[in-house]
């Protein structure tokens, strides 16, 4: 699994519009906001699925600006220690 924390950069004044949007989508949780920015973080598979993700969000969506990646992990297994 790979944990990515993401800027959204989006035209001013729609945060909130986006905010709604965002966390429809899968894996994706919203962190906050400021003027033009929204704060996610994406958990997937793979690099390539959130690029794929990302570039569909720009391609179809002209409010989106831009995806910007701030942070990148990678979790190689999920075992619980007991």
């Amino acid at each position: 699994m790979v944990v990515v924390g993401v800027v959204v950069k989006v035209v001013t004044g729609r945060e909130e519009f986006y905010v709604d949007f965002l966390k429809q989508q899968a894996g994706v949780s919203v962190q906050g906001t400021t003027a033009g920015n929204i704060a996610i973080v994406i958990e997937a598979d793979s690099t390539g699925a959130i690029e794929k993700m990302s570039t569909q969000w720009t391609e179809k969506e002209s409010n989106i600006l831009g995806v910007f990646p701030v942070y990148i992990g990678k979790c190689e297994s999920e075992k619980v220690v007991s």
